[in-house]
């Protein structure tokens, strides 16, 4: 995500005249900043004053900038005439965003009645996971279900995704355009300065499905090798004996070449038995199923039945078995793997 970036710059000719936050301020070019005077140049929400210093801080809201001794003109303030930005410009404000720290939405209709309402926690939050501050993108892993299934919407009044007042009875979502947020550690007085301008999302790079083809995320996992046929085959039946504590813990998937394809075979995409590679049968693992790391039992291996038929002709085939645990002291352990193709 990208945010509206944020200047900080000192003006003068405003006459000792106090500079109201709210309002927006435009800047005017003159012929020591462009080759054209009287052009607009940045334009922007003002955050905050600070009369000791006369200093301004802008989020800007266009594409232009606030440069040196550039005229200003505000939008409530509409008398207050000959102010501009000193020689010195404009400096830019970043945001501290720290790696593997929480960053939560905020809430601009928070009521000082309602306690603990600052933050959408849990509801609209993620773990930074890098930012940039050259280029200021800000990478989230964000495990929330999108409103509506929809991840392009901006938070607009009246619509599904505006914020709820109250964040606890705000419905769990993604971050979206407008959305403001706040990182750990950030200044006092400054929770409506970062605001999301722009924003995209994948599914993580970093994971694979296991039908695609190759480079798949799963850690353990037995492939065998492509099997050829003399003759055409339509079904494939597997059996295997597991030794596992859910039956879960064991999903098989097949993948074929048809007889009429050149398609190169480690190319082709891989299908799960039964949709989601789970045996033929409703079985339950017995409980000779627990794992000792001193001793096993042979008749703690089950034997697990799976099929597809109906298929296109083809000419090899080959199977793949993942192995799930979410205990590293009971891994799933697979033998006697019978896989049969027939017409």
């Amino acid at each position: 995500m990208e945010f509206y970036k944020i200047y900080q710059f000192a003006i003068t000719g405003n006459s000792g005249t106090d500079i109201t936050v709210g309002q927006t301020v435009d800047s005017t070019t003159n012929t020591n900043t462009s080759e054209v005077a009287g052009l607009k140049g940045g334009s922007g929400k003002v955050l905050s004053w600070d009369s000791s210093t006369n200093t301004l801080t802008v989020q800007v809201r266009n594409s232009g900038q606030f440069k040196a001794s550039e005229a200003l003109t505000f939008s409530t303030q509409t008398t207050l005439t000959g102010a501009s930005v000193t020689n010195t410009g404009a400096a830019e404000i970043k945001p501290g965003f720290s790696i593997n720290t929480t960053l939560n939405a905020y809430n601009l209709s928070q009521s000082s009645s309602v306690a603990d309402d600052e933050l959408y926690l849990d509801k609209i939050s993620g773990s930074i996971v890098d930012w940039d501050s050259q280029s200021q993108v800000l990478q989230v892993f964000n495990d929330k279900e999108a409103i509506n299934g929809d991840f392009t919407s901006a938070v607009t009044a009246g619509s599904a995704f505006t914020r709820n007042a109250q964040p606890t009875n705000q419905v769990s979502d993604i971050f979206r355009v407008g959305d403001a947020v706040q990182y750990v550690n950030q200044p006092a007085n400054t929770n409506d300065w970062w605001i999301v301008r722009k924003i995209g999302y994948t599914s993580g790079v970093e994971f694979v499905p296991e039908n695609r083809s190759k480079n798949t995320s799963g850690v353990s996992k037995y492939v065998t090798k492509e099997i050829s046929l003399d003759n055409p085959g339509t079904t494939i039946d597997v059996k295997l004996t597991a030794n596992i504590r859910e039956i879960s813990n064991i999903k098989v998937l097949y993948k074929i070449k048809e007889s009429s394809s050149e398609q190169n075979f480690d190319d082709i995409e891989w299908a799960f038995f039964n949709e989601t590679g789970i045996p033929d049968i409703s079985i339950e693992a017995s409980a000779e199923n627990e794992i000792s790391g001193l001793f096993e039992k042979q008749d703690s291996y089950q034997e697990l039945p799976f099929s597809v038929d109906n298929l296109p002709e083809f000419t090899s085939f080959a199977v793949k078995i993942i192995m799930e645990s979410d205990n590293p002291s009971y891994v799933p352990k697979v033998q006697d793997l019978r896989a049969v193709a027939s017409f």
